[in-house]
């Protein structure tokens, strides 16, 4: 699995040392970061862009800074997205074809292998995204506390590379309580994460405030946010909406695992 994502990466050969879509504008907080030791994410930026920001800079150190080297930490994160899901998969079915297939369906989906061939923000977050959820999910069945602080602090990265990751510790803590209820100490456990991905990510736009430096369209998206959910019928009316548009894209992205899977769902 892994030989053939190498393979078609060197057939794609992403070197370049120019900026892809819009990884311009984050790659100028990376440069900014490297040349000042100031964080400052760029004006226009809706989401936190601060895991994505340290990654980058981390990997820009060897050489200095250069879009081959942000690509670099995309890649990484597109790889560490594929393993994840291939673990995840092997927790829920027992097949290792399924598993595999799982995978490469997420690599070679449209959207997911173009991106990972940029400094965007998308596929750092669904690497971090599936790495949080495997380690809860492992909490889930098997109760570690490792498992359980690693998931967390996971989720916490995922959280501040884009908002759409409290998502995570949310299901998380509705799993717990679906499967656990209140007993002792259930609930604490179903909330902990979720608690610290939230006062993280107030921490981090408070310490933004602080130095002025949070962006214009932060705030604008944040009370874009708010207003929706502040309006029962405009929420609905979203909810229609995007729930449709979602399901398509699931729909057309998962057909290769849908055919493997066909003749089981018949069965049942």
């Amino acid at each position: 699995m892994a030989a053939l994502w190498l393979a078609s990466l060197l057939a794609v050969w992403p070197v370049g040392n120019f900026p892809l879509n819009d990884d311009w504008a984050f790659a100028r907080s990376v440069k900014h970061l490297l040349e000042t030791g100031s964080y400052q994410p760029t004006e226009w930026a809706a989401m936190p862009l601060f895991t994505q920001t340290l990654g980058g800079a981390l990997f820009c150190l060897p050489t200095g800074f250069s879009f081959n080297a942000l690509r670099c930490w995309t890649l990484v994160l597109s790889a560490a997205g594929i393993v994840f899901t291939y673990l995840a998969s092997r927790y829920v079915h027992p097949s290792r074809t399924v598993a595999v297939l799982a995978a490469l369906t997420l690599a070679f989906n449209p959207i997911y292998y173009a991106l990972s061939c940029t400094f965007m923000t998308d596929v750092t977050f669904t690497g971090l995204m599936m790495g949080s959820a495997l380690f809860l999910f492992r909490n889930l069945q098997g109760g570690a506390n490792g498992d359980l602080v690693a998931g967390a602090l996971l989720a916490l990265a995922a959280v501040l590379c884009r908002q759409l990751g409290l998502a995570i510790p949310l299901s998380f803590a509705l799993c717990v309580l679906w499967t656990r209820g209140l007993r002792a100490g259930g609930w604490a456990r179903a909330i902990a994460p979720l608690l610290l991905c939230i006062g993280g990510l107030m921490a981090y736009q408070l310490w933004l405030k602080a130095m002025g430096r949070l962006p214009l369209s932060y705030d604008k998206m944040n009370l874009r946010v708010y207003w929706v959910l502040s309006d029962p019928q405009l929420l609905l009316t979203g909810l229609s909406k995007h729930l449709k548009i979602g399901a398509l894209h699931l729909g057309w992205f998962a057909v290769p695992l849908s055919i493997l899977l066909l003749p089981a769902i018949q069965t049942a």
